[in-house]
């Protein structure tokens, strides 16, 4: 029996401390209220004054004061922006600096393969001109001449060619394939 008794005065003790201490804490939340409900007002009073509002309550003392704050303000704030304004500079700086370095690497490169490109071309040029060079003479070392081909007919019979004929026969036998006849051998 005594234990259930003890455990009654415990749990009644208990119940008291618990509304007593809730009513304490009530207590405290509307005194903290108050408090902050004032900081509220004297910091929108704080901030209209810093606007430019509601100025004619105040002292000339104050006024002088607020006008200090604003100049501190003022630097603190211009010396963040020009802070700012310097770090992006260098930053583009270094960054224009990057890009120039890489810019005259690619001029370097791009110079490089110009050449490279300029001297591939004189290279296959030159081997063009050698293997055209080398077709031709295989093709006038292995060709006969043109008035010993099949394809020329020598058309002989009994009768005079006139002028004319003969010398265009002498010329046109004179310029095949480069060959040179004297027109004395052309001649009967």
């Amino acid at each position: 029996m005594e234990k259930i008794l003890d455990r009654y005065q415990r749990y009644s003790y208990a119940e008291r401390a618990l509304v007593d201490a809730d009513a304490e804490s009530q207590e405290n939340w509307c005194h903290e209220y108050e408090v902050l409900k004032a900081r509220i007002e004297a910091l929108q009073k704080y901030q209209e004054h810093l606007t430019g509002e509601q100025l004619d309550k105040l002292t000339l003392k104050e006024i002088q004061q607020l006008e200090q704050q604003l100049e501190t303000a003022l630097r603190k704030i211009r010396s963040k922006k020009n802070n700012v304004l310097f770090d992006s500079i260098a930053e583009l700086q270094r960054k224009a600096t990057f890009i120039f370095l890489q810019e005259r690497a690619l001029q370097a490169q791009n110079s490089d393969m110009a050449k490279k490109l300029v001297e591939k071309d004189k290279a296959d040029e030159l081997s063009q001109r050698q293997q055209t060079e080398q077709a031709a003479q295989a093709q006038t070392s292995s060709s006969l001449p043109h008035f010993l081909s099949v394809e020329s007919t020598i058309n002989i019979r009994n009768h005079q060619p006139t002028g004319s004929v003969v010398e265009e026969a002498e010329q046109s036998f004179a310029r095949c394939n480069g060959a040179v006849l004297p027109p004395w051998m052309l001649r009967r």
